[in-house]
């Protein structure tokens, strides 16, 4: 049974061999059937949605960082008159 990158790629025919229907086109690719078509289509769109989930969760790590830093720079300003010139 042929696999799916297998059955993307097929071998050229030469023009003797070809059958009389694929001569005319000069066809470079075995039919594909649906099962197999929809595998590959099922596999492109499990390709894709990993590389989303990868750059969401990028994009929330960003997020986070950003955030602690400015909870970091608030509370640093908030604190930054404490102890200087009150002596008791």
């Amino acid at each position: 049974m042929p696999s799916l990158d297998e059955a993307r790629i097929a071998p050229e025919t030469s023009p003797g061999n070809a059958p009389a229907g694929d001569a005319a086109g000069n066809a470079t690719e075995k039919p594909v059937n649906e099962i197999v078509e929809s595998a590959r289509l099922h596999k492109d769109g499990e390709e894709k949605a990993a590389s989303e989930k990868r750059t969401a969760w990028l994009a929330a790590g960003v997020g986070v960082g950003i955030g602690s830093a400015a909870l970091v720079a608030a509370m640093l300003y908030a604190n930054r008159d404490k102890g200087k010139g009150r002596k008791k």
